[in-house]
């Protein structure tokens, strides 16, 4: 489909959002037949497969210690699309978010906006490092009753998820581990649900744990 974006002229787009591109533009692709989206998803075939041959002849030329600072720079990328695409379902959830710590609360009522902000912070951490323990009790006492508040909110959402049938969200990771697995075997044997598990695979992938353990 991005290839078929191409064929217009960004020139007659300059009045609209990126949002309202790229639902008109889907909307465009939706209503085309089979017939004229054949030829783009033979070309993204061709050209998905010259990267691949490419990407393997750099690889062959590559020293076992390239290929592995390689591939851990491939794992971070992918770890941090992972959490991005979990952070996204989780406000889609409406999940409650994590309320701030006591540092955090003298932060925001400390932090002068304009300038450079790198400085700022260096001066506001400085002067959390010179505030005497019994000046920070107020933050501390906040942070605790935000706390409180929250545990009581991500309950009762943990609660409403569940209810809605995804205790997904709270299985171990050992346990989706082996679900993954299971499924990547199924994948193997029947090809004809590669897209069905390939779906689920990439879901199980975006619930990595956070700090609360799911």
């Amino acid at each position: 489909m991005s290839l078929w974006f191409t064929t217009y002229n960004p020139l007659s787009f300059l009045d609209l959002s990126f949002a309202d591109i790229a639902k008109h533009l889907g909307e465009e692709w939706k209503r085309l037949p089979d017939s004229q989206k054949q030829p783009f998803h033979i070309r993204a075939k061709e050209l998905l497969e010259e990267y691949y041959r490419e990407k393997d002849e750099f690889e062959s030329n590559l020293s076992d210690t390239e290929l592995a600072k390689l591939q851990e720079a491939d794992d971070k990328k992918k770890a941090a699309k992972v959490k991005r695409k979990m952070r996204a379902e989780m406000k889609k959830l409406e999940r409650p978010k994590r309320p701030k710590n006591a540092y955090a609360l003298f932060v925001s009522e400390n932090f002068r906006k304009g300038g450079n902000s790198q400085a700022e912070v260096t001066r506001i951490s400085e002067m959390w490092n010179m505030t005497p323990e019994e000046d920070r009790v107020p933050f501390q006492e906040e942070a605790k009753k935000l706390k409180v508040e929250y545990d009581v909110e991500l309950e009762a959402w943990k609660a409403k998820m569940i209810a809605e049938g995804r205790q997904d969200l709270f299985e171990p990771k050992d346990k989706k581990a082996k679900k993954s697995k299971s499924k990547r075997q199924v994948k193997r044997k029947s090809k004809a649900a590669k897209e069905e598990v390939d779906e689920e695979e990439e879901w199980e992938e975006e619930e990595e744990e956070d700090d609360d353990g799911f």
